[in-house]
């Protein structure tokens, strides 16, 4: 019906609810909708979904529905939104994996400056000689301020906050992570990367992030 084109459907768990959306996609199809796409929470119910709908639907017609996570099915969404260049200036589409790329081309110096006492730390403290495996430290360690650098950025992002806030070291709120956990504590993440917890505090990240 063109006059009420959302149906919610509500019911107790076990009752029906996901054939009940599917059979509905299914009439849809065949109403001559050509594409649809079954929208889940969770991968395991998208697996699910896919495979009902491709026992139920004709060979003709099993492309014809696509279940997919929510997220999957934004990133696809961008991914033919935006153009063939990796950054979509217009839209400043940019994806996690060339965002980091970018954080680290324009950050390095940075970066490398402010792990130097880890990676000398690194160095002193292994003992094993082996080269490859110090390098390996170093990278964990690397790409673990790559991290910490992007969840700031994202941070800043979804805030109403302007540049000055940004760059205030007083703004307890100017990111999250990782000045308010536990981060440079005995035992966790970046003692066990080989930041030396004597030199390193969240304190000193704060201001450097």
């Amino acid at each position: 019906d063109s006059f009420h084109p959302i149906v919610r459907v509500t019911a107790a768990a076990g009752t029906g609810k996901t054939t009940t959306l599917l059979h509905l996609a299914l009439r849809c199809i065949d109403l001559n909708h050509k594409q649809l796409t079954y929208v889940t929470y969770s991968k395991a119910s998208a697996v699910d979904a896919q495979t009902r709908i491709q026992a139920l639907l004709p060979d003709d017609k099993k492309n014809c529905i696509e279940a997919s996570t929510l997220h999957s099915c934004a990133m696809r969404i961008l991914s033919k939104q935006s153009l063939e260049s990796e950054l979509d200036q217009e839209r400043g589409i940019i994806f996690e994996d060339k965002f980091r790329k970018l954080i680290a081309e324009v950050c390095n110096d940075s970066i490398e400056s402010y792990l130097s006492q880890a990676y000398h730390h690194i160095e002193i403290m292994d003992k094993s000689n082996e080269k490859g495996r110090r390098k390996r430290k170093m990278k964990k360690a690397y790409d673990q301020v790559i991290f910490w650098l992007a969840k700031s950025f994202n941070s800043f992002c979804i805030k109403e906050m302007t540049l000055e806030e940004l760059k205030d070291e007083k703004n307890a709120f100017r990111h999250y992570y990782p000045f308010k956990a536990s981060i440079f504590k005995p035992g966790e993440v970046a003692d066990k990367l080989g930041f030396p917890l004597a030199l390193y505090s969240s304190e000193r990240s704060y201001k450097f992030y």
